[in-house]
């Protein structure tokens, strides 16, 4: 492929950064170029990635109270995109709790929660001195 039909073509979104892997793939390119082209590709992916889980976690908040099912669905999908994602995670619990499911709002929240050091339940016995 040439730039001249890589440039003819006016791809967009996605076969946009599929046309320019392609390209970058198949061209003898000056290695500045090269690695400007991949690191455009990164950001594009990275960025991308991010839009998803954030669209993702808009339609669960958007169903959150009325349509918890769908709302779980669509966090779950965002924390499969996005594990770290906090707001996600408890959102998620709420609506697990709303309909019920208890142990796996519990769950969620232990999850979420695992960051933070927790406080130990047992006690700590003060040694004799005479032992």
């Amino acid at each position: 492929m040439t730039l001249e039909a890589f440039v003819d073509a006016q791809p967009s979104g996605h076969d946009l950064a599929k046309a320019l892997r392609e390209f970058v793939d198949c061209t003898v390119l000056p290695t500045w170029m090269d690695f400007e082209i991949r690191r455009m590709l990164l950001d594009h992916q990275a960025f991308s990635t991010l839009q998803s889980a954030v669209e993702w976690e808009d339609r669960g908040k958007w169903a959150k109270g009325f349509r918890d099912r769908e709302a779980i669905a669509a966090y779950c999908r965002a924390l499969d995109i996005e594990p770290d994602n906090a707001e996600a995670s408890m959102d998620l619990a709420q609506a697990l709790g709303t309909i019920g499911r208890t142990c796996l709002e519990l769950t969620q929240y232990a999850r979420n929660d695992g960051h933070r050091s927790a406080p130990s339940r047992r006690r700590h016995r003060r040694r004799s001195r005479y032992a």
